[in-house]
């Protein structure tokens, strides 16, 4: 520890004090840091739910339009394949 020698002949008491609180500081940081990391995580995460949900919603849409055609296309059918009065 050079904090140590540099402060010279230092009580053990005062310097397992320093060395807890400088491991105290260290594990809030880090604390820190992986909240902010999950956070971001989290932001990225709600950013993709919502383009999903745009998805689903555009590809539903598209679901829609292509049963109507199937329908329409169903009764066109039943229309012309009727024979053709003289």
């Amino acid at each position: 520890m050079p904090f140590v020698k540099e402060m010279g002949e230092v009580p053990i008491v005062v310097r397992r004090n320093l060395v807890r609180k400088i491991q105290r500081q260290k594990d809030e940081a880090n604390e820190e840091a992986k909240k902010a990391e999950i956070n971001q995580e989290l932001e990225f995460l709600q950013d993709q739910v919502q383009l999903l949900k745009k998805e689903k919603e555009s590809l539903f849409i598209k679901l829609k339009e292509v049963i109507k055609l199937e329908q329409d296309s169903r009764i066109a059918a039943k229309y012309f394949s009727r024979p053709i009065p003289m």
